[in-house]
């Protein structure tokens, strides 16, 4: 009875020329409809004029009516959007919280300062060669405060709402690459665990290889890292980093790792290694140590690592097949050997460099290829391990028969060269033997010739 007493009062002030839009002191009348979730009065506010341009003080974070109106849980939520969208003036006003961290990299951050030690041993690896990954040629990446997407993105409450509001946003041309706090609007869906919006991102524009710049590098370390994995089963983890290469995410694409003042760039495969060891208590201690529950979380995080790592060598296995096998194969034969060799000519003897082809070096097995001691198979020279763990692994799981097709069509190549060698030769030979042969038998003619005559010529005389 009271409501409708209020909403009675406020239809007719309005009616009677109260203006919407008279404030003495912030916040105006539309923040107090949206935050009261009544679409109606949002609504009836702005038939009668309320401006949507206008914003809280910096004080209480700078908002707009749209970056409150897209929080709100519910049916309201989206209604108050749709309505503020026909009059919002900019889709992608900043808030004024620039300074601002994402709340779960708080905890992150606090978690790296209390492991201190080192993780992995960095040795200023380059990471992958160009030729290997497709670089960023999208727009230079714009950073700064949280738009009304960004909020959306990072609801917990209700993902089908969220995703309707993420859907009115980007149907109206709010921009999908945009960072805040380091992440865009796609990462924050991966790490509020709204698969939905994942799916509304990508198909409106989201760059699942924008470079970001926070705690994660880029979308695809957002989905192995150990900070959002709660959000997610095993398989829905497994099926979110599928979703990101299947949108075009390039698991080749260079991770800049940093521990202290050392760095290397590695790929997204690194980076998950990177957070699993960070967790000590899992990554270091015994498996039949750990509790039921940290066994499952070990579990969770091996098999995660083991899919990322499978698509890994899939993607360079694909990549190395646009190249010459045999040039490839000398390349890393050559690297693993001796990097160079002499050769005399007339005038003296200088030093030729091979040329090589830029292969990509990494365990062939785990997937890493910073932080460890790659050491090449010696029978093919084709991959490379990092312990005797993943050499003996790789080899009984699926290297051996690669392996020993590799070597046997190598050998048969080899065979098939001396063979046409060989054959050259005779050929050769054949010919000169021939050619003797024909010089033979001329002098013989020759030879016969003359004793005939000789002969003759004595019986003419006797």
């Amino acid at each position: 009875m009271r409501q409708q007493k209020r909403w009675e009062t406020i239809q007719l002030l309005l009616r009677r020329g109260a203006d919407p839009n008279a404030s003495g002191v912030p916040p105006h009348l539309l923040f107090f409809a949206v935050k009261a979730a009544d679409a109606e009065a949002v609504k009836l506010l702005l038939e009668r004029g309320a401006r949507t341009d206008v914003c809280l003080p910096s004080k209480v974070g700078g908002l707009t009516p749209l970056h409150i109106a897209v929080s709100i849980p519910g049916e309201e939520g989206v209604q108050i959007t749709q309505y503020l969208l026909h009059s919002a003036p900019d889709l992608n006003a900043r808030a004024d919280d620039g300074n601002e961290i994402y709340g779960p990299d708080k905890t992150q951050a606090r978690e790296a300062n209390l492991t201190g030690g080192v993780t992995l041993q960095l040795r200023n690896e380059a990471g992958p060669p160009q030729e290997y990954f497709s670089s960023y040629s999208g727009p230079v990446t714009e950073e700064g405060e949280r738009t009304a997407l960004h909020i959306a993105c990072q609801r917990e409450d209700n993902s089908e709402r969220a995703r309707d509001v993420i859907h009115l946003l980007l149907m109206n041309h709010a921009n999908p690459n945009i960072l805040w706090s380091g992440h865009s609007p796609l990462s924050l869906a991966i790490a509020s665990g709204n698969d939905l919006a994942v799916v509304e991102l990508l198909k409106h524009g989201a760059d699942p290889n924008l470079t970001l710049s926070g705690a994660v590098r880029s979308a695809l370390c957002a989905a192995v890292s150990t900070v959002y994995e709660q959000q997610r089963t095993t398989a829905q983890r497994i099926a979110l980093v599928d979703k990101l290469l299947e949108a075009g995410a390039d698991i080749l694409a260079p991770v800049t790792l940093r521990e202290g003042q050392r760095k290397a760039v590695g790929t997204p495969v690194d980076y998950a290694y990177y957070k699993y060891y960070q967790d000590r208590r899992i990554a270091h201690t015994p498996y039949h140590i750990l509790s039921a529950s940290e066994q499952e979380v070990f579990q969770t995080r091996r098999s995660l690592l083991e899919h990322i790592t499978a698509k890994l060598r899939e993607r360079v296995i694909l990549k190395e097949k646009e190249w010459d096998r045999e040039e490839l194969r000398r390349s890393k034969k050559l690297d693993s050997a001796v990097p160079r060799r002499d050769s005399k000519k007339k005038g003296g003897s200088h030093r030729v460099e091979e040329v090589r082809l830029p292969y990509f070096k990494y365990c062939y097995q785990c997937g890493h290829s910073v932080g460890v001691q790659l050491s090449p198979c010696m029978r093919c020279h084709e991959v490379f391990t990092c312990s005797v763990t993943c050499r003996s692994k790789s080899w009984n799981e699926q290297h051996r028969q690669e392996c020993s097709g590799l070597l046997e069509k190598s050998t048969g190549q080899a065979a098939l060269d001396a063979s046409s060698a060989a054959c050259k030769k005779n050929v050769t030979g054949k010919k000169g033997e021939n050619v003797r042969e024909g010089k033979d038998q001329r002098r013989a003619g020759r030879k016969s010739k003359v004793g005939i005559g000789g002969r003759e010529h004595h019986r003419k005389n006797d």
